[in-house]
């Protein structure tokens, strides 16, 4: 299995607005792709938005990844977001919020 985490930091109130649409598709479209295990999201406040997703492998993973609604999203992060973080790795369960993130700031690769 393949854990996914990610990190995205809004700029300000208003793009937290414009990214709530983007969030709710990819949401959907995250919890009925084939291979999914299990998608979470949490925050920190209101500009600091979490994803933690589990798959059953990494094909899985990478064709959400390249789905029209996960690309729309990434399209748009860059007007909405300061920076995020990112990072895959293998798993024989599903991780704790805690190792995750733990994961995340040791391994995590940032974007923009």
């Amino acid at each position: 299995m393949i854990a996914s985490i990610t990190e995205l930091n809004l700029k300000n109130f208003i793009s937290f607005l414009k990214f709530i649409p983007h969030a709710v598709k990819s949401h959907r479209k995250a919890s009925n792709s084939p291979g999914i295990i299990s998608v979470s999201v949490k925050s920190k406040g209101l500009l600091i938005q979490r994803t933690l997703t589990v798959w059953a492998d990494e094909k899985s993973m990478k064709d959400f990844v390249r789905s029209d609604s996960h690309l729309n999203a990434m399209k748009v992060f860059p007007k909405i977001a300061n920076t995020s973080y990112t990072a895959h790795f293998e798993v024989l369960k599903t991780p704790t919020w805690d190792e995750s993130l733990e994961y995340l700031k040791l391994h995590g690769r940032k974007l923009g």
